[in-house]
Formats: C-alpha cells, sequence, structure tokens
C-alpha cells in the first residue's frame, strides 16, 4: 500500500512484523547530517559500507533490514531509543490545542458526532489509537509501541492502550455516556493488528487533518488532541510523560491489575483484566 518496505507494520489483517525500530536512509553519503551525526558508517553485521541506520538511537549503521534484524537481540540492550526509562517531560500544551504545527480542534468531542451506531463510534476510537501507533512509527522517529513492538507481551499491549484510554478521559476526549466495555470490546479483535492512513482511506473514504475545520472528523488530529503533540514532534506532552509513567510503573509490578486507582478512570480493573484474558496477540513469523 505504498508503505516504504523498512517499516514494520502491515496493512489491517496482518500483524507488525519485526525489528523494533526503523532503518533511517541517509541522504548523502560521506557527509555529516544536521548534528554533526555520520550519514555513512560500517554495517554493524558484516562491516561493508552502509547508510542505513537505526531509526530509534541513530548511532548504529545497517546495510540491510535482515541485518538489522540478525542483530536486534545484541543491539537492543544498548540502544538509547530503546532503553530510557519513563521520564516527565517539561513540553507543555494546553488541553483543546496541539503545539505549533498542529490544529486547534473544534472541540475535543466533536470527533463522536453523526456516526449511524455507537458501535462504529467506538471502533473508529479504536482506529485512532491504532494509527497513532503507526504514526508513531512512520513520522515519530522509529517509536515503535504497542503491538510495533514485537517482544511485546499481553501485558505491553494493554499497558499502552490504557495510555491511551486515560490520555483521552483526561484531555476531556471522551463524550457523555462513554462506556470503556463498548470500546474495549470493539478494540478486542483490532488491537492485534496494524492500521495505517491507507487503511483510513480505504475504510472511511479518507483521512484529512483539515476534514475536521470543516465539520468532518480526523483520525490523525484526534490522536494529536489525545497525546498533546502532533506526529512529527518527537517530544511529550508533559500530561503524556505522566501518565506514561505511572501506567509503566504500575506495570513493572507483577499484577498491575491489583491497582484499582489506576483503573478506576477508564471502567475499572474488571474490565481491564477481562480484556488482557481475552487477548489474542497475532506473531508475523
Amino acid at each position: 500500500k505504498g508503505k516504504n518496505s523498512m517499516e514494520p507494520a502491515a496493512a489491517e489483517g496482518k500483524a507488525a512484523a519485526s525489528p523494533t525500530v526503523n532503518l533511517s536512509h541517509s541522504q548523502e553519503q560521506n557527509q555529516s547530517d544536521a548534528s554533526g551525526m555520520s550519514m555513512t558508517g560500517p554495517c554493524e553485521v558484516c562491516q561493508c559500507d552502509a547508510t542505513l541506520r537505526c531509526g530509534a538511537c541513530k548511532a548504529i549503521f545497517y546495510c540491510s533490514k535482515d541485518h538489522q534484524k540478525e542483530d536486534w537481540k545484541k543491539h537492543k540492550p544498548n540502544c538509547s531509543g530503546t532503553t530510557k526509562k519513563p521520564s516527565k517531560p517539561t513540553f507543555n500544551i494546553t488541553t483543546q490545542q496541539v503545539p505549533p504545527g498542529g490544529l486547534v480542534m473544534p472541540q475535543p468531542t466533536s470527533w463522536s458526532q453523526g456516526f449511524p451506531s455507537p458501535n462504529k463510534m467506538y471502533e473508529w476510537f479504536v482506529d485512532c489509537y491504532r494509527m497513532r501507533v503507526d504514526d508513531d512509527f512512520a513520522w515519530g522517529g522509529g517509536n515503535c509501541h504497542g503491538i510495533y513492538n514485537p517482544e511485546a507481551s499481553k501485558n505491553d499491549v494493554v499497558a499502552d492502550l490504557l495510555i491511551f484510554a486515560k490520555l483521552s478521559k483526561k484531555n476531556s476526549v471522551i463524550p457523555e455516556g462513554w462506556s470503556w466495555q463498548s470500546f474495549l470490546d470493539q478494540a478486542l479483535p483490532l488491537i492485534p493488528y496494524a492500521f495505517e492512513k491507507s487503511d483510513a482511506r480505504e475504510k472511511y473514504g479518507g483521512e484529512n487533518v483539515f476534514s475536521a475545520m470543516t465539520g468532518g472528523r480526523s483520525l490523525r488530529l484526534t490522536g494529536e488532541a489525545i497525546y498533546g503533540t502532533v506526529v512529527t514532534s518527537q517530544v511529550e506532552s508533559e500530561l503524556h510523560g505522566q501518565v506514561r509513567y505511572e501506567v509503566m510503573e504500575a506495570f513493572r509490578s507483577k499484577n498491575p491489575f491489583r491497582n484499582e486507582a489506576l483503573f478506576a478512570d477508564v471502567g475499572g480493573v474488571p474490565l481491564w483484566t477481562k480484556f488482557k484474558s481475552d487477548l489474542r496477540l497475532v506473531k508475523a513469523y
């Protein structure tokens, strides 16, 4: 569907594939980029000249996707782009406006209007999360989370969706009368599969951030209102950092589902416990 072959995500109905991070093409050989980083280097596996870099740390070169996959287990513990602990960044935004370069949401809950049925509304919101996962990989410097991490456990996937849910609530994107049970029911069969912009166009007849300015809705723009940052910013909002830190700290414990306060604003522990129990991840290989 026009996706770069170096990307791990598959179209809807196909599992996201490894590796965890993407390979970034250097634009010119034997030069340095704006940060002074070398644009070429020896492949970590075969030592031949390479112009592809680990999309997370940007420090290691590979001549091919296959060699990156081969080296991933060795490189992952030392990859600065994937080993950082959750932090509380200082990037600030307002609730209803994304940072400079983004667009203002007319109303935080405007996306929820005009669906033919409640189930379609919940399904669309699940797709909002799924597309943000793909956007963060494709446009966010190889930021892989959720199913885009090939080593993700069920707990990892649940934690990632929980962050999305809690941010949605805190940023007032959830409409009145919302049912977290219905949201998770729609999420269960969809979460294991990748969903990109081409899938959104095929499923919904289009996907354009400007459509929300004219009475329509946009998956990407709604996602930016939820996370507080545009997909290309490669930074977290302060609230996102706080919520991610809270969730990841809880999920480091043996049983995060004992933390009732963590789930209180998104339907409660029983709903999310059942969701995890019923979730079936699809392995790409």
